[in-house]
């Protein structure tokens, strides 16, 4: 309505869907974000903003296949296939990228200076996020979700920290089986660890230990905090001890000191 009362000024109308979006996020309603997120980028489409189209497009499809009850779907990925093969969605990509890429190295940084919990620690993380919106698989957005996650289990902040546990493991669920997708499960143990979850906190913990490499995973502590077989060796012995299983917590616990041998 908007557009159609002043087509050559779009500022009211751009508002008015980035706050449907808003609001459908916050409702969970994916299939209205989705709506709402065609009708923007294809105004930013015509408005010669190709990049601010497929940057908006790109998280509203996540998870989406295409159906003929929403045939929306199918014309947004279409769309958004367009969109990448444009000079300027390839030079903004390599832009985020890059921004991204420093993001994470500043994270991990601060670290080591200011702590896990450091708002300026958490805050280039999710700066390093926010420029891989698009690139579900990237590293710097899997290193990301753990620096997040990091800082909020070192604030002790459970439903922060199991809201990005959620995300790590959307992230790497095409990959299964990778390294990084034993760092999500980790995370995902932790966090039930935190709240007490001792039997479902152990399961998601075997299954990360299980993934771990020693020698492939070694530099695995450079992106990701902790040695991830150490992380996983303790904390699986840590949900182990309330549920009785002492022999193997203590088995585990001198694996891990072997391991941490090997490492100094």
């Amino acid at each position: 309505m908007l557009l159609k009362r002043d087509p050559a000024d779009p500022a009211l109308a751009e508002d008015a869907y980035q706050t449907a979006i808003a609001i459908a996020k916050q409702q969970g309603a994916r299939s209205y974000e989705l709506l709402t997120s065609l009708a923007l980028a294809k105004l930013y489409q015509s408005t010669a903003r190709p990049a601010d189209a497929h940057l908006v497009l790109a998280p509203a499809l996540e998870g989406f296949a295409p159906t003929p009850e929403m045939p929306e779907i199918a014309e947004a990925q279409a769309m958004l296939a367009a969109l990448a093969e444009t000079d300027e969605v390839k030079a903004d990509a390599a832009r985020r990228l890059r921004q991204g890429q420093l993001q994470v190295a500043y994270g991990n940084a601060l670290f080591a200076a200011r702590g896990f919990a450091a708002p300026e620690t958490a805050e280039a993380f999710a700066k390093a996020r926010e420029s891989m919106t698009a690139e579900k698989n990237a590293p710097e957005r899997l290193a990301a979700d753990f620096g997040l996650w990091a800082a909020a289990y070192t604030r002790g902040e459970l439903p922060s920290m199991q809201a990005n546990a959620a995300a790590f493991l959307d992230d790497i669920a095409a990959r299964p089986e990778s390294p990084e997708a034993g760092v999500a499960y980790r995370v995902q143990g932790i966090t039930l660890h935190f709240a007490g979850r001792y039997r479902e906190a152990k399961s998601w913990l075997e299954r990360a230990l299980t993934l771990f490499e020693p020698g492939r995973d070694d530099d695995m502590l450079f992106r990701f905090g902790p040695d991830p077989g150490v992380s996983a060796m303790a904390y699986l012995a840590f949900a182990l001890w309330p549920l009785g299983e002492t022999e193997r917590a203590v088995s585990l616990i001198e694996r891990m000191q072997s391991r941490v041998a090997t490492l100094t």
